[in-house]
């Protein structure tokens, strides 16, 4: 069982680099930091549609096994969150724009300095 996976393995990963050096055949665009991170190799990619595709075909069959669930709850927070979260957002960009005295024409700028203030 191991050398079946270990096969299918290394033809994702030969698919994805022949993909890949089809798409940029002068090797252009460098992988750069990302090389060896987790989620960047092509069979992690296979694997997580194989598993999103297994959900899918999976979920409908389990689901009619179970009374519909009332989710009127969890919808309102949800909502209240995603409002609470946009505010804020625009509530910030709006305090960076005037406080670095940026323009429309560099929302490029407004929206890095946007999202550094969250990793700090």
């Amino acid at each position: 069982m191991d050398t079946f996976l270990e096969n299918r393995l290394a033809q994702f990963e030969a698919a994805g680099q022949f993909i890949l050096n089809f798409l940029d055949p002068n090797e252009l665009i460098s992988p750069g930091g990302a090389l060896g991170m987790p989620m960047t190799a092509p069979s992690t990619a296979v694997s997580v549609v194989f598993l999103y595709i297994s959900f899918v075909l999976v979920m409908p069959l389990v689901m009619k096994a179970f009374p519909p669930l009332e989710l009127y709850p969890v919808k309102f927070l949800y909502n209240l969150s995603q409002i609470m979260l946009c505010s804020y957002s625009e509530y910030t960009i709006n305090q960076l724009t005037h406080t670095h005295c940026f323009s429309v024409s560099h929302i490029s700028q407004i929206i890095s300095l946007f999202f550094s203030t969250f990793s700090q």
